[in-house]
């Protein structure tokens, strides 16, 4: 794999800010300023804001917030062009599936970088996710095997850079014991991860996916959340649980992503699936993306299936999502905006 450097062509993006969450205004300077190198330093805990004078942080694209006007930089110089709109796509995608229908994807396993070139190629953007048998040491997380692990990895800055690596999942699952250990959710063991991710490429975004209502942690390395939704008694109709999980991100300093458990989180209309796992139908996929799309900056689901795929209601709706994501302009984070 050729790693060859690229300039920076892409907007910092995040998430948006629920209704009910109080109006203010954050000097654009001092979001000028972070972009111009004078953020908060690696060394120091990036999210320890004065909230009387830096709330709220989250605001949809089609609002004019001086705190979380989108920083333009310039273009870039290299053959890649970023994606239009929000990236959308599926966990476990194929690279060579990037194009009319997908846009990105989640890419796993012991070497998710391996297929970077393709994804470049074909214009797309991707997550990286940490491997869970890669993270662990005796069935327990291991920040020293994460270490190893990370080790074996070539440098992909340049993929970061020209934002082909979206951001890098360092954990998920987390409050899962039969997953991580005894003790879960390990939360210092988890931000220790993304200092090793921020070490080695310190524009990355470091991403936990888990709610922040399932977070309560003062984050030191982790920049971003990641929420799924599924339409399950716990969580509410979408549009609560969206409002509820963008509160708590913001009262944690987080910026948000959104996305959608469709192969389990269905709320039974599709008639498939049994035990309060259904598969989404293609109403749902619309509702629920139609809902989450103005405030997260990406749109993946979990997971990509074929068989799933090809069924007419989710191919269309999937078809529709993309259309919709294309057109829509991510919101910013000034969270992210801060530490990058």
């Amino acid at each position: 794999m050729t790693l060859t450097p690229l300039a920076l062509g892409l907007v910092t993006v995040g998430s948006a800010t629920p209704a009910a969450l109080p109006q203010a205004v954050v000097p654009f300077q001092q979001t000028m300023a972070t972009q111009a190198g004078a953020g908060i330093p690696v060394s120091e805990p990036p999210f320890a804001p004065n909230r009387d004078a830096l709330a709220p942080k989250w605001a949809p694209a089609q609002v004019t917030q001086a705190c979380c006007d989108p920083v333009r930089l310039p273009p870039s110089t290299s053959t890649v062009q970023a994606v239009r709109g929000i990236p959308f796509g599926a966990w476990a995608i194929p690279p060579d599936m990037i194009g009319p229908l997908y846009s990105g994807g989640v890419l796993s396993g012991p070497a998710p970088y391996r297929q970077l070139d393709e994804v470049k190629a074909r214009r797309g953007q991707v997550v990286l996710y940490l491997a869970r048998n890669k993270s662990r040491e005796n069935g327990v997380i291991s920040v020293s095997a994460v270490q190893r692990f990370l080790d074996t990895w070539p440098d992909i800055s340049s993929y970061i850079k020209d934002g082909t690596v979206w951001g890098i999942i360092v954990s998920d699952d987390i409050t899962g014991k039969h997953i991580w250990g005894p003790g879960a959710p390990y939360y210092p063991q988890i931000d220790s991860i993304a200092k090793l991710v921020t070490d080695r490429w310190p524009e990355a975004r470091t991403i936990v996916r888990a709610p922040p209502t399932g977070m309560t942690y003062p984050w030191k390395w982790v920049s971003w959340a990641w929420a799924q939704y599924s339409n399950a008694p716990r969580n509410g109709d979408v549009t609560s649980y969206r409002d509820r999980e963008l509160a708590k991100a913001h009262s944690l300093g987080l910026c948000l992503v959104f996305g959608l458990n469709l192969i389990n989180g269905g709320n039974g209309s599709s008639g498939i699936g049994e035990h309060r796992r259904h598969l989404m139908s293609g109403a749902e996929i619309l509702e629920y993306f139609s809902a989450l799309l103005p405030y997260t900056p990406l749109a993946f689901y979990w997971q990509y299936r074929p068989e799933v795929e090809s069924k007419p209601d989710i191919r269309d709706a999937l078809a529709k999502v993309r259309a919709m994501a294309d057109k829509t302009q991510p919101p910013t984070c000034t969270f992210d905006q801060r530490r990058r």
